[in-house]
């Protein structure tokens, strides 16, 4: 099966009202691994414009579906960057995917982060809570500039 995220562009919700989530959002973006598990937004690369970024701790692992703590080392897990702008109804395509390696849960928890670096990009750490040589978990900080 197919995991979702709703993307909506510009909402114009009211207050005690009930939207239904696939006619009301701008897109729908859909992948496996547990896509969506994590997501975050912000301009990455200082364009003026957001982007997104959204991840599937469970890629590459033999049942994606399945609850990936009970397949302990298995699950390398990804992160999809998707380059703004977003416009409704776009089929997005991810600009770049990001991995970690077996056993992982690359992109369990993703979060923007305002200029961690010396440049003056925003930032994003994307966390894989079993990475390291001994399952630790390992935090890593991705920067970008509008030319990577």
């Amino acid at each position: 099966g197919s995991n979702r995220v709703w993307v909506y562009l510009n909402p114009s919700f009211s207050g005690g009202s009930t939207y239904d989530a696939d006619s009301s959002a701008s897109m729908i973006l859909t992948g496996t691994g547990h896509f969506g598990f994590a997501v975050s937004g912000g301009d990455f690369d200082n364009d003026g414009v957001d982007d997104l970024v959204v991840g599937a701790p469970s890629v590459d692992s033999p049942s994606p579906e399945v609850d990936w703590e009970l397949l302990p080392g298995t699950a390398a897990g990804v992160a999809y960057v998707f380059r703004g702008p977003l416009a409704a109804g776009d089929q997005a395509t991810a600009s770049a995917m990001l991995s970690g390696s077996p056993g992982d849960l690359f992109g369990a928890v993703i979060s923007a982060a305002d200029k961690v670096t010396s440049d003056d990009f925003a930032d994003v750490l994307i966390g894989a809570p079993n990475a390291g040589s001994g399952g630790e978990g390992t935090v890593y900080l991705y920067s970008w500039s509008p030319t990577n």
